[in-house]
């Protein structure tokens, strides 16, 4: 599971983008320079003083801290940050600077109005560039890159409560009708690749599926999209995930190379442990792949992994763990007519209380549609021994679901040793669990 601190998207998370014309003038790159600055000093309110009126009524210092916060987690300390420097991508001239962490670099992306006042700034992997960077609000994935042979990608959007959300349709070459899958992403400000460092696991599902002759909708999060909209709101899971993937079923089933009745949705990490809940709330689906599912509550996971990282690290992360045992105690003992308020761990209170109410193992125990439930032996985020292993034990003796257990595998499907220099390492979900996936889903095509 991609906690609220380190999610696995959320490296590619976007700080502020909104339409702009992108001026990379020596004022510019002060401006630019200075606000970078303040941000690596976590000088927050200093950042938004750099921005544009229209930019900063989309951005709180809370924000600004919050993402600074998650890449210290995920990347480790801050060393270094370069120079601003005009690139052109995708037709914009735009600035951009290094800035190298303790495991890990990302790269800047500026621009500024016509009065040389920031209107985009923008933290993604150094490793995605150019393919994610615009001037404005865009798709994390360029049609480019997505052009593979004997697959054909569409651009689609995915109606959602704040505005169309980007997403691509992967079909297989010919005119079906296909069984196709809505991909259901982890958790934050996740791009429709899913992707962490150089990998793409969802990309790679998306073009290994059409290639066994599967249709996939995947599509950027509304926190990758809107991140000024999100901010400040009673966000739930509903709202985060469980609402879009149900309009992109939607959107899906209208495709015509789509076949009738043969729609699915594959989930990873929090999107598989929502899987459950979208199959409660759909009609239209013939069933479920769970991939990384968390079994046990969200905060006993978030704690694993807080003291697991401590433990390599070799830091007291006591603080951390004490805040989490504080937050479970709040959640229950709070009442559902008034849940608790604020945040916690840079999400809204109102996401953990949703989160508390779920309980992924029951819901999945009352559904009759058929369910395929995967895990990595080697994943450091959702266990194979306090996660999957439960699961077998809910759903044993179930006939509508199917396990499997890849020892080598990591919490993103590919070969890894377990442990974060895995999510640096680029490679591409294993070929023998994109076969299993391919195979499993016709079998139920063919019901």
């Amino acid at each position: 599971m991609k906690s609220k601190i380190a999610c696995t998207a959320g490296l590619l998370s976007l700080l502020l983008a909104v339409p702009a014309s992108a001026r990379p003038a020596a004022t510019c790159k002060a401006h630019g320079q200075a606000a970078l600055t303040a941000l690596t000093q976590e000088r927050f309110e200093k950042v938004r003083q750099q921005l544009a009126p229209q930019a900063a009524d989309h951005v709180s210092v809370d924000m600004l801290k919050g993402v600074w916060q998650q890449r210290i987690s995920r990347l480790g300390d801050f060393r270094k940050l370069g120079p601003l420097e005009a690139q052109s991508i995708q037709g914009h001239s735009v600035l951009v600077a290094p800035l190298t962490f303790r495991h890990g670099k990302l790269a800047a992306l500026v621009a500024c109005d016509a009065q040389d006042r920031l209107t985009m700034f923008r933290l993604m992997p150094a490793s995605a560039l150019p393919a994610t960077a615009s001037s404005t609000a865009s798709p994390s994935s360029t049609t480019a890159a997505n052009q593979v042979a004997g697959v054909v990608s569409h651009k689609v959007n995915v109606p959602s409560r704040f505005g169309p959300l980007p997403g691509m349709l992967t079909l297989p070459d010919g005119d079906g009708p296909f069984p196709a899958v809505v991909l259901a992403a982890g958790s934050g400000p996740g791009d429709m690749d899913e992707t962490i460092g150089p990998n793409k696991p969802f990309r790679d599902l998306a073009i290994g599926l059409a290639r066994a002759g599967v249709a996939t909708l995947r599509f950027d999060k509304r926190g990758h999209v809107y991140p000024g909209k999100m901010a400040g709101r009673p966000i739930t899971i509903d709202d985060e995930e469980t609402d879009d993937v149900l309009s992109a079923l939607k959107v899906l089933a209208a495709r015509k190379h789509v076949r009738a009745g043969r729609l699915f949705v594959i989930g990873l990490s929090e999107g598989a442990m929502l899987a459950p809940r979208i199959a409660q709330k759909s009609k239209d689906l013939a069933g479920i792949v769970m991939m990384a599912a968390p079994a046990r509550p969200m905060l006993a996971v978030l704690a694993e992994q807080i003291r697991a990282r401590g433990a390599v690290a070799k830091v007291d992360v006591s603080d951390q763990e004490q805040a989490i045992a504080n937050e479970r105690k709040l959640l229950a003992a709070a009442d559902a007519a008034q849940p608790p308020e604020g945040a916690f761990m840079h999400a809204p209170q109102s996401w953990w209380w949703s989160m508390h109410q779920y309980d992924a193992v029951a819901t999945a125990r009352n559904l009759t549609l058929p369910m395929l439930i995967l895990q990595g032996g080697n994943d450091i985020q959702v266990s194979p021994t306090k996660d999957f292993a439960v699961w077998k034990k809910a759903l044993d003796g179930k006939a509508n679901v199917t396990f499997h257990l890849y020892p080598r595998l990591t919490h993103i499907f590919m070969t890894g040793k377990g442990t974060l220099a895995d999510y640096k390492t680029a490679g591409h979900v294993d070929q023998t669990v994109i076969d299993d996936i391919a195979t499993w889903i016709k079998a139920q095509s063919r019901k």
